[in-house]
């Protein structure tokens, strides 16, 4: 998911889109590995060195999303996927 984030033309109403997908495929990956004990780990990591974002009131929230990682206990990348 690194880099394919920022690289995805997506309308507001399908923002999360590329989450689920990626949630989904980590939960493949973990059926794939008859893992008993799955566990999927989703990161937001926020930009630092821009400014906070403001609410429809105008107040300071929160900062730009940079990257969403997700991380799963699966059988990983492999030649046949």
């Amino acid at each position: 998911m690194v880099g394919r984030l920022a690289r995805t033309d997506l309308s507001p109403s399908h923002g999360l889109q590329p989450i689920f997908e990626g949630v989904s495929n980590s939960l493949h990956s973990i059926d794939d590995a008859r893992r008993i004990g799955g566990k999927i780990t989703i990161r937001v990591l926020r930009d630092s060195k821009q400014q906070r974002l403001k609410d429809e009131a105008g107040h300071l929230v929160c900062r730009p999303i940079r990257d969403i990682q997700i991380e799963d206990n699966g059988v990983g990348f492999t030649k046949p996927n």
